[in-house]
């Protein structure tokens, strides 16, 4: 809480005001135009061994895997990859009733031991439906791969 400052016996203090309209005065620290001192040396410096930099064989391997050489004995990084994602999203538009019931599903067997899932619901749908398909209209085999977009909207004739 901020409070006024005034003169106090030759040391300046802030009144601050309480609950109940007690004060008290808190004494003012005076700028003395120099900074204060750390503690020195890094306390860590005692406790942990100096640097690898510092090492003359660290600095050499470190060389070499930035090339991507490896010094004898060693075994080399991998490469970062940069990983797909192993899921795609997907938007679409379903009957309110059919959402409703499969969150209440979801809800109901949220908890263990069977932790399901809108997502794995789905996925385990779509898996299912996908393997009738194949089995009825491709003899049981993956369909060919296509690079056409798929259309969005009402299907034709509905």
């Amino acid at each position: 809480m901020a409070g006024r400052k005034k003169k106090s016996r030759d040391r300046d203090v802030i009144i601050r005001g309480r609950i109940g309209g007690d004060t008290e005065e808190v004494p003012v620290r005076k700028a003395t135009g120099r900074r204060r001192t750390t503690i020195g040396e890094d306390p860590l410096d005692s406790v942990v061994p100096t640097p690898a930099e510092k090492d003359p064989r660290v600095q050499a391997a470190t060389k070499a895997s930035r090339k991507g050489l490896a010094p004898r004995g060693t075994t080399p990084r991998p490469e970062p990859s940069k990983k797909e994602p192993k899921k795609a999203r997907a938007t679409f538009h379903l009957p309110k009733e059919l959402m409703e019931e499969c969150r209440a599903a979801v809800v109901h067997l949220a908890g263990p031991p069977v932790r399901l899932t809108l997502a794995a619901m789905a996925e385990d749908a779509l898996r299912k439906e996908l393997e009738r398909l194949k089995k009825k209209h491709n003899e049981g085999e993956p369909f060919p791969s296509s690079d056409v977009k798929l259309r969005g909207g009402r299907p034709i004739g509905s």
